[in-house]
């Protein structure tokens, strides 16, 4: 499936000559098919994002990823052994 898109600026886009904000909605099967992974493992890994608000569910029970960009800064810690 083609994103009927043109060329956007930041966090909007423009489509027939309206501007509106990026939205990506689909449900756990699409987005595990067009990422090519097990539905069990894309689905923990939804949940986990949900949990973090970084995706969202829409009262049709689909994700929705509203944001143009997520900037994720964190730190990993050796383990004492």
């Amino acid at each position: 499936m083609s994103w009927p898109i043109e060329v956007g600026k930041g966090d909007h886009r423009h489509l027939k000559g309206k501007e509106t904000a990026y939205t990506l909605t689909m449900s756990l099967r699409e987005l595990a098919r067009r990422v090519d992974r097990d539905v069990k493992r894309v689905h923990g890994d939804a949940h986990a994002l949900l949990n973090a608000g970084v995706l969202y569910k829409t009262d049709d029970g689909e994700l929705e990823f509203p944001f143009s960009g997520v900037h994720v800064e964190f730190e990993i810690a050796a383990s004492a052994a």
